[in-house]
């Protein structure tokens, strides 16, 4: 694969500008960072070892996934390689593993309790949709066309605008509030799981978490629609 090669960038045997540069040197230095990541990826799912956050810990600083890796064959980190590797991004901290699953049991019904609020914010804002009776407008509509009480073009912005109505309530639904206690019930019971099933309980529960340079935490959890 070309952006394996440094000959691409127009640098060989030591030197800049010994060939042609056909790529820049950003786009390259990129390309090793993700390459790196996936093969680093890939290593974690070869081995026994079973990172807890592997896919959902998220840089606040530059929006890149983190990565898991390991020091002393025990202690597992999340880094982000957009700073370790290129230097593109400002998040210094590496996140120990074990301090964000502590702080995720000691703050998770909070952070469902104020996601939840967030809904029910929402939906208050929201216009109340009556699908029911926009239906029985269009039906109306329908019939006054078709008695030639009004002309196909009225019929045509009215009935656009009543489906519009219909089809955006369906298209953007609100995430349904998430069961607190049985949140509650699940995390009084994490600690009797295998490493495998607690690994497979955040994966079910959290979409993202969301570090900061300064290792404040933030959660946006997996909610069914409605």
């Amino acid at each position: 694969m070309f952006l394996q090669n440094e000959r691409y960038t127009g640098r060989a045997h030591g030197q800049d500008g010994f060939c042609e540069q056909l790529i820049d040197d950003t786009t390259f230095l990129i390309a090793q960072a993700a390459m790196a990541e996936r093969a680093q990826r890939n290593s974690n799912k070869r081995s026994d070892k079973v990172y807890l956050f592997t896919g959902l810990t998220c840089c606040a600083e530059c929006g890149n996934r983190l990565s898991a890796h390991i020091t002393g064959g025990r202690y597992i980190y999340y880094r982000c390689t957009r700073y370790e590797k290129l230097h593109l991004c400002t998040h210094k901290k590496r996140t120990s593993e074990l301090i964000l699953e502590d702080w995720l049991l000691h703050n998770m019904l909070a952070q469902v309790a104020a996601f939840n609020a967030t809904i029910e914010e929402a939906k208050a804002a929201r216009p109340i949709v009556d699908e029911a009776k926009i239906k029985r407008k269009m039906e109306k509509l329908k019939d006054l066309y078709l008695n030639d009480l009004i002309d196909r073009a009225a019929y045509e912005a009215d009935y656009t605008v009543l489906r519009g109505m219909l089809d955006g309530e369906r298209e953007n639904p609100l995430p349904r509030p998430i069961d607190i206690p049985a949140m509650r019930t699940a995390l009084e019971d994490y600690k009797t799981l295998s490493r495998d099933k607690q690994k497979e309980f955040w994966s079910r529960t959290i979409k993202r978490i969301i570090i900061t340079q300064d290792e404040s935490f933030s959660v946006i959890p997996v909610s069914p629609y409605s």
